[in-house]
């Protein structure tokens, strides 16, 4: 991950608006094929691995796909009087950082690329880039057009999507279910380690290995860096959480699946990341260097880096 070690001045607090990803047009057509994909997490990754009583009330559940014309954090989810609103923008974004995760996993490229473009998105305005306005990730990445004729990309693309989608929206189902309970009394960090823990879980239930959790903890790890405010916000004690039930519960995630092994060995990886990721986060002066990075880096330097070969 990113170490650097610099001191600079006090750090503002948000990019700003990061609505220019995509054009309001493309995420218009780009609505009946979400939505699509958003119904079929609903009903096949989601309602039948929860308790019967949760079933049904989660099967009530409204779920909108809004178009806002500001977008304040690029992988956003919350609720409003009661219904989750997943924005389209952050589903598209969502889907294309599961694509490029999975292209670069699979052609065995570093994905600390997509951690340092993370970084510039945070810490650059959109005039900085071309056309005054936020690269998204497949264009930013340099993820060839024809990433998707490889079907071991697609088929992990795919399962990356759908369980972050499903994490996002169990996620947000769960402060849902907390604000009706305890959520007066209960502290933020608190609130989004147990809405975490309720997600894992219903996923853990559907043995899911959950690589969606990478496009969507990193983005708001590194989206929300130096901002306590910031929209589902992650500290330290929240990744190691999230580490350590993976780890707990890695057989729970595999249990029935015809490639156990591989996917227990995926599991444990992402629990290293999450792991390293609060290890990086208590370094004394890691957000002021991560700053000085995406501010002297640009998108050309975000092409693909081959991993180093095995030594074995």
């Amino acid at each position: 991950m990113l170490l650097f070690l610099a001191v600079l001045a006090p750090l503002p607090l948000s990019a700003g608006d990061w609505s220019s990803l995509y054009d309001r047009s493309h995420l218009e057509a780009e609505k009946p094929r979400l939505r699509k994909a958003l119904d079929y997490v609903l009903e096949h990754e989601i309602e039948p691995f929860l308790p019967e009583g949760q079933r049904v009330a989660f099967g009530l559940q409204q779920v909108d796909m809004p178009l806002p014309l500001a977008l304040a954090n690029p992988v956003s989810i919350y609720s409003k009087e009661g219904t989750i609103e997943f924005p389209l923008a952050s589903m598209l974004f969502v889907e294309d950082l599961a694509r490029a995760y999975s292209w670069l996993w699979t052609n065995r490229y570093s994905t600390k690329t997509v951690d340092e473009y993370l970084a510039m998105l945070r810490y650059r305005s959109a005039s900085d880039f071309a056309g005054h306005r936020y690269p998204s990730p497949l264009v930013a990445l340099h993820i060839p057009a024809d990433a998707l004729s490889d079907k071991k990309v697609v088929d992990l693309a795919v399962g990356t999507r759908r369980t972050a989608y499903a994490f996002l929206l169990l996620h947000e189902y769960a402060h849902i279910r907390l604000q009706s309970a305890d959520a007066k009394t209960l502290k933020v960090e608190d609130s989004e380690e147990r809405a975490d823990e309720y997600a894992l879980n219903t996923l853990e239930n559907n043995s899911a290995p959950p690589t969606g959790l990478l496009p969507v903890m990193q983005s708001w790890l590194f989206l929300g860096a130096g901002n306590p405010a910031f929209e589902h916000a992650v500290t330290p004690r929240r990744l190691q959480a999230m580490a350590h039930y993976l780890d707990a519960n890695v057989i729970e995630f595999v249990r029935g699946r015809p490639n156990a092994l591989s996917s227990t060995d995926v599991i444990h990886s992402i629990a290293l990341v999450l792991r390293e990721e609060a290890e990086l986060e208590t370094v004394p002066g890691h957000i002021a260097a991560l700053r000085e990075f995406a501010l002297r880096t640009d998108v050309e330097s975000l092409k693909p880096r081959p991993l180093p070969r095995s030594t074995k």
